[in-house]
């Protein structure tokens, strides 16, 4: 019996995210969703994370431990935002502006 091995792209599951998606934390292997849900403030698909905002503050978290919330059963209080700005979230943040002020470039 040959051991077989999965592979998960973290890079590719990070572009599925999209700045304000509502989320929730389950794995690969878990059945139900968390019962916290975070929203997204960007996702970085050279890394394979997403910074997500959740009610204790915000974290990085890999791509794939991530679903996004499309139930609407759990609010997402979007005035919570204790992140301050960074140069890679000013960069990887896909708000309208900032697409429509980079198709210049």
């Amino acid at each position: 019996m040959k051991t077989r091995i999965a592979f998960v792209d973290d890079m590719q599951a990070a572009k599925d995210f999209a700045t304000g998606d509502a989320v929730r934390r389950m794995g690969y292997r878990e059945m139900l969703p968390g019962p916290f849900a975070g929203r997204v403030i960007y996702s970085n698909p050279r890394t394979g994370k997403v910074h997500v905002q959740w009610p204790w503050g915000d974290e990085e978290e890999p791509a794939t431990e991530l679903v996004r919330d499309l139930s609407g059963d759990v609010a997402v209080n979007s005035a919570l935002d204790s992140l301050y700005p960074t140069w890679e979230s000013s960069r990887l943040i896909n708000d309208s502006i900032t697409q429509k002020s980079n198709k210049k470039w």
